[in-house]
C-alpha cells in the first residue's frame, strides 16, 4: 500500500495541478455517466443552466450560508448550489428522453463529449459564480481561457453546441 501511495505521489509531482484537477473531474463525470447513463449527463448539463440562475438570483442564499471562512464556506456554497441542481436534474431526466445504450464506438464518443460539456460548465461556474481557489487555483494559462470578457458566453454556449451535434 505504501509503495502505491509513493508511486502516485511521484506521478503527481510530474503532472501539473490543473491536469490532475481535470483528470479527476473527467473520471468522476465519466463514472457518473457510465453508471447512470448518458441521459443523466444530459440532464446534468441542461439542469446546470437554470440552477446557476436560481443560485445567483435566489434572495435567501445568504441565509442558507451557515459556515463562514475558508474551505467550509466554499463547501457550503456548493451545497446550496446542489440544492438547486439535484431536483432540476431529476425533473429534467424524468421528462427528457436520451437513449442510454452504448451503440458501439459512437456511443462512448457521445458520452465523452457530454463529459467534456459538463467539465466546461463546471470550470466556467468556478470563474463566474463561485470561486474554487481554496480547493484549486488554476494556472494563468487556464485563467486566460476562462477569465476573459467573452468567456461567460462561450462557456455557456459551447456545451449547448456540443449537445446539439452529439
Amino acid at each position: 500500500m505504501a509503495t502505491t501511495v509513493s508511486k502516485l505521489s511521484s506521478v503527481t509531482t510530474y503532472i501539473s495541478g490543473d491536469i490532475t484537477f481535470f483528470l479527476v473531474l473527467f473520471f468522476v463525470l465519466l463514472g457518473y455517466g457510465l453508471y447512470f447513463g448518458r441521459g443523466m449527463i444530459v440532464s446534468l448539463i441542461l439542469g446546470f443552466y437554470p440552477a446557476v440562475i436560481l443560485y445567483m438570483t435566489f434572495p435567501f442564499t445568504s441565509k442558507l450560508i451557515v459556515f463562514t471562512g475558508g474551505k467550509i464556506e466554499l463547501l457550503n456554497n456548493l451545497g446550496v448550489f446542489l440544492l438547486f441542481l439535484i431536483p432540476l436534474v431529476i425533473v429534467i431526466d424524468r421528462y427528457s428522453y436520451t437513449p442510454s445504450e452504448y451503440s458501439g464506438t459512437f456511443g462512448i464518443f457521445r458520452t465523452l463529449a457530454f463529459v467534456l460539456c459538463a467539465i466546461i460548465l463546471i470550470v466556467g461556474f468556478s470563474y463566474f459564480v463561485t470561486n474554487y481557489d481554496l480547493l484549486h487555483d488554476f494556472s494563468p494559462k487556464i485563467d486566460s481561457i476562462f477569465a476573459t470578457n467573452g468567456a461567460v458566453f462561450y462557456s455557456a454556449v459551447v456545451p449547448l453546441i456540443l449537445l446539439a451535434f452529439f
